[in-house]
């Protein structure tokens, strides 16, 4: 009797549990993954592969499934039509109102409705980007390792951001104590991946930029040894029971602000007529007072480094609204976005070398060559700098 050998899987299997198996991990904080998910997710997965589809993401927000798919096209964002069947398979398996996949960087939510009130919006999209933090803890949890962070704390970061982004908004139309509860555990996850992001990007400037040699040998060894330590720091974090139920409080609040409070004792302290402010003209209020302060940026300390850091996170902030609210700002408004973004590089190339100069510099002689020629890129930089920034302050000026 011949003994036959099994089947090798095919590369599109393969694929397929591939892209199930990182739907997953980004799935795992947010619903418990039975067998009805389980086999939607594979579902899903072999239609992603079957659409050209090498990678995906996925986030389970109050508002639906919102997936995404990669490559994405030079043209940008593409929606996938995805079969009624799996519509509704996907639907049932997670009691989601609405499913949405997308050739994108990342999942696109819903943006918001300008005619709606600006407080359920806000509240809205604060939930959406709460749950991609949460979505991006799983991916965090699931890798180890220097690898962990080419996209998880990255994209944990950027949904920390816009939704602090959400928060800001929101605070124009409520006074609600809880909004407070709920920066201050988004800031302390932010403070715990900060150093182990700000790690990985100066050993990518170190790989990438620094001369070969004894120098920079020494200089990543360090910063990989302090990198180990910011590793352990931020696991502590995302695995204490106290985070997580933390973060369920304040999905839990947001909730609750959905609808202005009609008692006192709710807690809400939002009055009827900021509580019917359209999303649309909220936001564009939103937007003008935040590129103003763009100008109070620029007019601080530009002699230290702090200085150009504040400069740049008001960028950030004015980019993240636009990222986070698109059409709802107006085309006027939305042309910022291009203006600001060679700025923002050159200051996020600043910010990388004053980061690599403060972890580097107390090593010692061992890395001396690597200080001076980070000391000589800084003031490169600075130069470059001059004239985008000069411009820059003339245009809000002149906005």
């Amino acid at each position: 009797m011949t003994t036959r050998a099994p089947a090798r899987k095919t590369p599109v299997r393969e694929d397929e549990a591939r892209l199930a198996a990182t739907l997953a991990t980004r799935l795992q904080r947010a619903r418990s993954l039975g067998e009805r998910e389980t086999r939607a997710l594979a579902s899903l997965s072999r239609a992603a592969v079957r659409a050209g589809a090498t990678g995906i993401d996925a986030t389970l927000t109050p508002r639906g499934l919102f997936v995404s798919l990669e490559p994405v096209a030079a043209t940008g964002p593409a929606t996938l039509t995805l079969s009624d069947n799996l519509a509704a398979q996907l639907r049932g398996a997670f009691e989601a109102p609405f499913v949405r996949v997308d050739f994108a960087e990342r999942p696109q939510f819903s943006q918001p409705d300008a005619r709606a009130p600006a407080q359920r919006e806000a509240v809205a999209l604060a939930r959406d980007w709460l749950a991609r933090v949460v979505a991006m803890e799983g991916e965090c949890l699931a890798r180890e390792g220097e690898a962990r962070n080419e996209k998880g704390v990255h994209e944990l970061r950027i949904a920390i951001r816009r939704c602090r982004t959400a928060l800001r908004w929101l605070a124009r139309s409520t006074r609600d104590p809880r909004l407070e509860e709920v920066v201050s555990v988004l800031r302390t996850l932010g403070a715990a991946a900060g150093p182990l992001r700000d790690a990985d990007v100066i050993l990518a400037l170190l790989k990438k930029r620094a001369p070969k040699g004894a120098a920079r040998d020494a200089a990543m060894a360090s910063v990989r040894e302090a990198r180990v330590a910011r590793e352990a720091a931020f696991d502590r974090h995302l695995r204490a029971r106290t985070h997580r139920a933390s973060m369920r409080r304040a999905d839990a609040a947001l909730a609750a602000m959905a609808m202005p409070a009609t008692t006192p004792s709710a807690g809400a302290l939002s009055s009827p007529e900021q509580s019917e402010e359209r999303a649309g003209r909220s936001l564009q209020r939103f937007f003008d007072r935040e590129l103003r302060r763009i100008h109070e940026r620029l007019e601080g300390d530009l002699t230290v480094d702090e200085g150009y850091h504040d400069v740049r996170r008001q960028l950030r902030r004015v980019r993240d609204i636009i990222d986070l609210c698109g059409p709802a700002l107006g085309a006027r408004r939305l042309r910022w976005r291009g203006r600001l973004q060679p700025i923002q590089s050159l200051l996020g190339s600043f910010n990388d070398v004053a980061s690599a100069r403060l972890l580097i510099e107390p090593v010692g002689e061992s890395t001396r060559d690597v200080v001076q020629w980070l000391k000589t890129r800084r003031a490169a930089t600075l130069t470059e700098l001059a004239t985008p920034l000069a411009v820059l302050a003339a245009l809000v000026i002149a906005r």
